[in-house]
């Protein structure tokens, strides 16, 4: 009975982590698709990502017990990974295409020698 109990934690714990990879895989291409055409992240294929993420993260809160979590904890990873998957690839998208694409001398390269020794 024992073997067959960590045999089940064993599956439901691959199961959670595939849950969690589904969340993640759905809220960095949300992410990055907000960053880069905000326009479309708002229509049919940003509603299609969000609900694969609710679903791995739905999924990923009821088998969490089965691996002797709780229910908290399981939704409390959930969030938190979502969370951060976000934050840092919006982040480096807005940071590419808005802040250092505004920069004035982003092209300039200056390939001749030094005016002044110091």
């Amino acid at each position: 009975m024992a073997s067959t109990t960590r045999r089940q934690r064993r599956t439901s714990r691959r199961t959670t982590n595939e849950f969690l990879g589904m969340i993640i895989s759905c809220i960095g291409a949300y992410a990055m698709l907000f960053g880069l055409l905000p326009a479309l992240a708002n229509g049919a294929l940003g509603l299609l990502l969000l609900g694969g993420a609710l679903l791995g993260a739905v999924l990923h809160v009821v088998l969490g017990p089965r691996q002797g979590k709780t229910v908290i904890r399981a939704l409390i990873e959930a969030l938190i990974v979502s969370s951060v998957t976000f934050a840092l690839i919006y982040g480096c998208m807005w940071y590419f295409t808005v802040y250092l694409a505004s920069q004035p001398g982003l092209m300039q390269f200056n390939l001749g020698a030094p005016t002044s020794a110091p």
